[in-house]
């Protein structure tokens, strides 16, 4: 992990850039709905900051005939924010750890975590494969300025 410039924390145009950025390439992927999602926490554990941008619709309606009769839909905003309440629970990246999820979380690839000089970052996509959020969550995080 690499951070172009250490410094003050991710101001707010910092972080909606970093989520358009993430839309965008959502939308290149041809990824129609989603919702990207950031949130920093200060080392105390209070949340200090949690934004989000919707691409195109925040949820999709049932589709019995595609995902099968059991399908309800997906709310993407829900799940996204799923995977940061795990990070911030196991302080691992979504998915990643091995016991079952919490009631409010969920087991899903798709959102990334790392320390900064003010805290810890919280970055995730809802909408894709879970291949495909990683990759979104590794591109908002890219455009704060860090490598994974």
């Amino acid at each position: 992990m690499s951070k172009k410039n250490d410094g003050d924390q991710f101001s707010k145009d910092e972080q909606e850039r970093a989520l358009e950025v993430m839309c965008a390439y959502a939308q290149e992927m041809g990824i129609e709905r989603g919702v990207a999602a950031i949130v920093l926490t200060e080392y105390d554990g209070l949340c200090h900051q949690i934004n989000f941008a919707i691409l195109n619709r925040l949820d999709r309606n049932p589709n019995r005939e595609k995902y099968g009769e059991d399908d309800t839909g997906t709310n993407y905003l829900g799940v996204a924010l799923a995977k940061i309440a795990s990070m911030m629970s196991t302080g691992l990246y979504s998915g990643w750890d091995n016991r079952p999820p919490k009631l409010g979380e969920v087991s899903y690839r798709g959102g990334l975590t790392l320390g900064t000089t003010e805290g810890n970052l919280f970055v995730a996509f809802s909408g894709g494969t879970e291949d495909q959020d990683v990759q979104l969550a590794r591109a908002g995080l890219r455009e704060l300025g860090f490598n994974l």
